[in-house]
């Protein structure tokens, strides 16, 4: 069938006893849309299990990068908080001045080209393994970071926004990157909140790509460990954690990690507060026999929910407002994606909404297409 990796050492502290957690059952392997039919979709279970030394939370059994990243489903940045996030790191970064630049997983490129339209002249490489980027001044390797690591030293600056929580084994990567880097060089760093993302009940914490609890606690104790000072940290709104690091010193700590069991049983009780939202919610549709329902977001959120039970009998469509989405097949449902101004005209729609740090911003943006609208969520 396909091979499974056995997460049998934690990520963080590389401990080797765990203790199981939450099982989930028949998740999507695949969080975007496809064109493909529903039999090539495949599905497998979610055992997440917590170290015994440091606490972290983690996904046992690993699936194949191919399968999880068969697209690339981040090529634009959608929304105005994914827009003022790259404008806050953008001006993070340039604040230090930066000579050249090694983005590890550009993606779109989106913050190459903002950073290319300040600093024509600046040398800027981007090495990612599913880019469709097309801008000639951007110099693109398809490829992974670790089959370039030679490339490092050659620039002043390494930068990675919401690439670290995709690794499987993030203090290893760090170290890796620490290894090929010059005492002096920098590095800029934009993490999500997972924390946050789990207290506002957001399915997009952990999953298949997020594949362990990501703290400040332990990251800052990894940058230690690899030689980086911490030269400034900064938040942006509860959604990403900022980090400008310098390389300081050749020789590596050892210092020792805290333990983080408390926020295992935070998404163990999320997870437990999402299944009462389902429930919730097909009764309601149950109740309302209204033809006209909606879910938001053609990604992790909405598969989870349907996966956790939610009725898609009813639901008409997915919708969400990335162009490249629309028009296909959210992977693991039969649901078409459509672009969210179908509602506008459409007497008293009914929209189901679990969007975690964007909740308030898409509920906005339902209410000015319809005022008549009515969210679930």
């Amino acid at each position: 069938m396909f091979n499974i990796i056995t997460r049998n050492k934690c990520c963080i502290c590389n401990y080797n006893i765990f203790t199981e957690k939450i099982l989930l059952k028949n998740i999507p392997v695949y969080c975007g849309t496809t064109d493909d039919k529903i039999e090539a979709d495949i599905f497998h279970d979610q055992l997440w299990v917590e170290c015994n030394n440091c606490g972290c939370l983690q996904l046992k059994y690993l699936l194949p990068l191919d399968m999880v990243y068969k697209e690339n489903h981040n090529l634009e940045p959608v929304g105005n908080i994914w827009k003022k996030h790259h404008e806050k790191f953008l001006k993070f970064i340039i604040k230090n001045k930066p000579e050249s630049i090694l983005e590890i997983g550009g993606a779109s490129g989106y913050l190459a080209e903002k950073f290319l339209n300040i600093n024509s002249k600046i040398n800027y490489l981007i090495i990612e393994p599913n880019s469709k980027i097309k801008n000639s001044k951007i110099k693109l390797i398809n490829g992974y970071i670790e089959d370039n690591l030679n490339l490092i030293s050659d620039y002043n600056c390494i930068v990675h926004s919401h690439v670290l929580e995709h690794i499987y084994s993030p203090a290893e990567f760090i170290n890796n990157l620490s290894n090929r880097m010059q005492v002096g060089q920098k590095m800029f760093i934009s993490v999500p909140n997972i924390k946050k993302m789990i207290l506002s009940e957001g399915l997009n914490a952990l999953n298949f790509e997020h594949t362990y609890m990501l703290t400040k606690e332990h990251l800052e104790i990894i940058f230690n460990n690899a030689g980086f000072k911490i030269k400034k940290q900064k938040n942006f709104l509860s959604h990403s954690h900022f980090y400008y690091l310098e390389k300081i010193n050749k020789n590596k700590k050892n210092l020792n990690f805290i333990n983080i069991s408390k926020n295992s049983n935070e998404f163990v009780l999320m997870i437990k507060k999402i299944y009462e939202f389902v429930n919730l919610t097909n009764s309601l549709l149950n109740s309302n026999n209204s033809k006209n329902v909606y879910i938001f977001g053609a990604h992790v959120f909405s598969q989870n929910l349907i996966s956790f039970g939610l009725k898609t009998e009813n639901i008409k469509n997915i919708l969400d407002n990335s162009k490249q989405k629309q028009e296909k097949r959210l992977y693991g449902n039969n649901l078409i994606v459509k672009d969210p101004s179908i509602i506008k005209n459409i007497d008293s729609p009914i929209v189901i909404l679990k969007a975690s740090q964007y909740q308030k911003e898409i509920k906005n943006q339902l209410i000015k297409l319809n005022k008549s609208v009515k969210i679930i969520e």
